[in-house]
Order: C-alpha cells, then sequence, then structure tokens
C-alpha cells in the first residue's frame, strides 16, 4: 500500500500485516485466515499432553476416549501443583467430562445390544462376510479341507 496507512491486526500476542495476509482475498478468505493464526496461537500455549490426551477424549470411539480418560487422568496426577495452568485444568476435566458422557453412552448401546440380541446378530453379518470374502480363496487351496472354518457355531 504505497503512501497508505498499514493495518496491524493483533491476535492472541502475535502482530500480523494485512498486506502479509493478502489483499487480493475476499473479507471471508482475510477472516477465516485471521481466525486460524488466533485459534493456532492459543493452541500452541498448551502443553502437547495436554492437547492429545483431550482430543483423544472427544473422539467419541471407545478405545481413543478411554486412552485419553487414561492420558488425561496421568496428566493430573504426574503434574507437580501448580505446574498445570488454569485453562490447561479446565481442558483436562471438560475432556475427562465428556469422555465420560460418551462411556455411559456407549454402555447403554452394548447393554441394549446385548439385551436385544443385536451383538449376536451383528457377529452373525460379519461371519457371513468373512466366510464370503474366504470362499475363493479356500476353495482354491488343495490342502485346506472344504468346510470353512467360520461355518461351525460356538
Amino acid at each position: 500500500m504505497a503512501g497508505g496507512r498499514r493495518h496491524i491486526v493483533s491476535l492472541a500476542h502475535k502482530v500480523i500485516n494485512i498486506e502479509d495476509i493478502g489483499l487480493m482475498q475476499s473479507l471471508l478468505a482475510r477472516s477465516i485466515r485471521i481466525w486460524t493464526v488466533d485459534v493456532a496461537a492459543r493452541i500452541r500455549k498448551y502443553d502437547p499432553g495436554v492437547l492429545l490426551g483431550v482430543a483423544l477424549c472427544f473422539t467419541p470411539a471407545p478405545p481413543s476416549m478411554l486412552l485419553g480418560i487414561m492420558l488425561s487422568t496421568a496428566n493430573l496426577l504426574v503434574a507437580r501443583p501448580g505446574e498445570l495452568s488454569r485453562s490447561e485444568l479446565r481442558l483436562i476435566w471438560t475432556g475427562i467430562a465428556i469422555a465420560t458422557i460418551y462411556v455411559i453412552i456407549w454402555g447403554i448401546l452394548g447393554f441394549w445390544a446385548y439385551r436385544n440380541g443385536v451383538l449376536s446378530q451383528i457377529v452373525d453379518n460379519v461371519r457371513g462376510v468373512v466366510e464370503w470374502v474366504l470362499q475363493p480363496i479356500l476353495s482354491r487351496s488343495p490342502h485346506v479341507p472344504h468346510t470353512s472354518p467360520f461355518s461351525q457355531r460356538i
């Protein structure tokens, strides 16, 4: 901007020149770019172990959320008093609360599936798909008996 004033935006203790963001971009693109730079600056303030534990807590898949609960609890137990900031403690407890809600939901769904026989239907369907996929392989091999090991019910 020749002869004009340079606009400077300060986001989370980081100064960004508007020229660096790009003058030819639309207002929406510039706003998104400024917002992402602001979020990245805020994320850099947190401990990576805390972020990983909380990210795993927010994942609704049982193995990862349980790992997230363990990692977040380890962060709470291992950290010396005063080592974790107040915002990190809030983030850890929020992650543990969300993961606990996920555990309760998965527990209710698992109990419902077990009581209604849905779990055995799912296992039977998976077994049928595996048999269907392995049938051409097992039928071509001369050393394998013609009966599939998956056809026997346990």
